[in-house]
């Protein structure tokens, strides 16, 4: 019998959404960010207890007020999986913004990033590729090929640098419980986070890097003449649903775990962004 793993975030939050270039990677501006991202508050009293929700964690938060509406088991150690990718996004846009990475950028792909294990873009050594691809293959089909051609990037060809400033980037964050081994979510010992942390990883995506967001609501992605679906399916099922990430992981010996993150969303003035993250494991 094997057992199912879910994983799900929820936000809630209130915010003004400006108009967005239709490419926010190949417009984005070289200039140095000031993005300031606050830890959430701690958990409010509610007159009425939450709901019982068949998970082992799970997280609400209000990020308009900063607030926590509701949790349970929030500081639990999890596997991110490929939610992973949502911290090597966040450390592409911040390239992007202080002009270490531009988007036309042409990049090799090494023979780590080629022979990786699990959803790939299918880059080629000896095809270079460019930044703004990289990116929409890590936001839309958690390519680990271009998660990893990313953190060569950044890291001055050393993933063990990027994965350095991962972690240094969570610290920042506010993220206490949470180590990164590697940018891609491939199971590793020690590779944890909790749904806590991820919640403040997503507010900080959306909060610090707004421009780019919509990339998480592409449905599809083509490179190479192969075109691959965003693999957060709930973009298929409601039209009002517009990111975040999903993650698939095979841990072995351990059971696979399937991890969606979700953003609604209105489609003009202020909106209501709600991510879903919880934790939950099932027998299949």
């Amino acid at each position: 019998m094997m057992k199912k793993t879910l994983l799900s975030l929820i936000f809630a939050t209130l915010i003004s959404t400006p108009a967005l270039a239709a490419d926010p990677v190949a417009s984005a501006p070289a200039v140095q960010s000031n993005a300031q991202t606050q830890p959430l508050l701690h958990s409010i009293n509610s007159p009425t207890s939450p709901p019982e929700i068949a998970a082992t964690a799970y997280i609400v938060t209000d990020l308009h007020s900063k607030q926590t509406l509701a949790s349970n088991n929030a500081d639990t150690p999890i596997e991110p999986a490929a939610l992973t990718q949502m911290m090597t996004a966040y450390l592409a846009f911040k390239a992007l913004e202080n002009g270490t990475l531009e988007a036309g950028q042409m990049l090799t792909v090494s023979n780590a990033a080629w022979k990786v294990e699990g959803s790939r873009m299918f880059l080629d050594p000896k095809v270079p590729v460019s930044v703004s691809s990289l990116i929409k293959g890590t936001t839309i089909q958690s390519a680990n090929d271009a998660a990893i051609t990313l953190a060569e990037a950044i890291g001055n060809g050393s993933i063990d640098e990027f994965v350095k400033q991962m972690n240094e980037e969570a610290k920042r964050l506010g993220m206490k419980h949470t180590h990164f081994n590697n940018p891609t979510g491939i199971s590793s010992n020690g590779h944890v986070s909790t749904v806590g942390d991820l919640a403040i990883l997503a507010a900080a995506l959306i909060n610090d890097y707004p421009k780019y967001y919509p990339l998480f609501a592409n449905k599809s992605f083509k490179y190479n003449n192969i075109e691959q679906p965003n693999r957060n399916l709930l973009l298929y099922r409601d039209s009002s649903i517009d990111g975040l990430k999903t993650g698939y992981s095979l841990p072995v010996p351990n059971p696979p775990k399937r991890v969606p993150a979700k953003a609604v969303n209105c489609s003009t003035g202020h909106c209501r962004h709600l991510i879903h993250l919880n934790f939950t494991t099932a027998e299949k």
